[in-house]
């Protein structure tokens, strides 16, 4: 059927009202996503992240959005911190159930509702309507909406497109360029520091988990949502919380672990070099000994298993397996930090307090660990320790530091663990 290069045939009552669905689906915000896409600034995985936000307008939290735009959680995060500072997304706290806070809640920003584009002028025409219409007009055809039209096959807006579906994509297109100087531009914002770097890189994760969680995460969480190496985020945190932009709440009980909130500090004054891991601390005996001044990041060690399940829910573990943990535990803690057998429990993933104890107390009569205080029970690691076992030294997170050693072996482990970070980082 020849209907002429400017004309398409007529279309019936239910192609048109599909294509003006199409049309009203999209936001104003979907015009700042096609121009990220024609940005250089912007990202292919920053491009997906703000596609999917678009298509929950109702929001989705960063797991779920992670998950949706095929990326890991801590770039979803990330992303999303950026465009929250942009304006171009807003974060709803998630509700709270008892002593355990729901993930936040992220969206697009408010969008032109269907309605009010339908309502629109004959005589006007928006950014968003030439970008988003099928029938996007060339330079020597005059514009104008469907709303001016009427549904009979031979419409103003009918008379902008051919009968050939490529040329209407091609059409839009050659507009985008004329449009795209007057939308603003979504590109993630700075915080001060290189946004190249990979110190800064490390920085941004951090704050975005600690942004999600206002009323406190510990640091094995962000470690697990960031997905970076627990000595980094202790590195991390430490740098943050000198710099004022992270704070650390001490743990009240065995049952309330420390915690860590965003400071007011800005991102661009952290320092990763600031980050000292460790003080030295003279006791009244006159022992000099190392103390952590950082973040401890534990993570949970599994160890050998016989298979079964305890009342509890948790496995059985084979002979010595709760001991070698326990001694992996207060191995990695390292002298001067003094824990009750409670807490032991607890990082170990729930196991009994009682238990620990006994753990405890044989690896004292083995000289592994010290009692330190009768009323509450209180160990810590012996400056005399011996050197662990392969099964414990297999358990432990970091290496054993005795009182002798330098600084030297630590920068070498974080520079370590800063390098394989940054090869995720890349890859990502």
């Amino acid at each position: 059927m020849d209907v002429g290069t400017n004309k398409r045939p007529g279309e019936t009552a239910k192609t048109k009202t599909h294509r003006r669905r199409m049309r009203n689906s999209l936001s104003p915000f979907s015009v700042e996503v096609i121009v990220m896409s024609a940005a250089a600034t912007a990202t292919p995985t920053a491009k997906a992240i703000a596609r999917t936000l678009i298509a929950h307008p109702d929001g989705i939290t960063t797991r779920d959005l992670a998950a949706a735009a095929r990326v890991g959680a801590s770039t979803a995060a990330k992303v999303l911190v950026a465009m929250e500072n942009d304006g171009t997304a807003t974060r709803t706290p998630g509700p709270t159930n008892g002593t355990r806070k729901a993930a936040d809640i992220w969206r697009p920003t408010a969008a032109i509702t269907a309605d009010e584009e339908t309502d629109m002028p004959a005589d006007t025409i928006t950014t968003h309507d030439a970008l988003t219409t099928d029938d996007a007009p060339t330079e020597d055809v005059a514009v104008t909406s469907d709303a001016a039209g009427a549904d009979e096959p031979g419409d103003a807006s009918d008379a902008a497109g051919t009968d050939e579906p490529d040329d209407a994509s091609n059409a839009a297109g050659s507009t985008l360029a004329a449009a795209v100087p007057a939308v603003p531009v979504s590109a993630v914002p700075v915080s001060g520091a290189p946004s190249g770097s990979a110190d800064h890189f490390k920085i941004v994760m951090v704050a975005g988990v600690l942004g999600d969680h206002p009323d406190g995460v510990t640091a094995a969480d962000v470690a697990e949502e960031s997905g970076l190496r627990g000595p980094v985020v202790a590195r991390v945190l430490t740098a943050m919380e000198v710099a004022g932009a992270a704070v650390r709440q001490p743990g009240g009980s065995d049952a309330a672990p420390e915690l860590w909130v965003r400071g007011d500090a800005d991102l661009s004054t952290v320092d990763l070099a600031n980050a000292a891991p460790y003080r030295e601390c003279v006791c009244t005996c006159g022992h000099r000994h190392r103390v952590r001044t950082g973040a401890t990041v534990t993570t949970r060690r599994t160890g050998r298993t016989t298979g079964e399940v305890n009342t509890d829910g948790t496995s059985k573990l084979g002979k010595n397996g709760l001991r070698n943990q326990v001694e992996a535990f207060m191995r990695d803690l390292g002298p001067g930090h003094e824990v009750t057998p409670g807490t032991v429990g607890r990082e170990l993933g729930g196991r009994s307090s009682g238990a620990c104890l006994n753990a405890l107390g044989r690896l004292s009569a083995a000289g592994a660990v010290v009692l330190t205080s009768e009323a509450p029970v209180k160990y810590a690691l012996a400056d005399t320790a011996p050197a662990p076992s392969d099964e414990v030294a297999a358990l432990m997170t970091r290496p054993a530091i005795s009182d002798t050693t330098t600084d030297a072996p630590d920068t070498q482990t974080d520079n370590a663990a800063d390098a394989s970070t940054d090869d995720e980082a890349r890859a990502a």
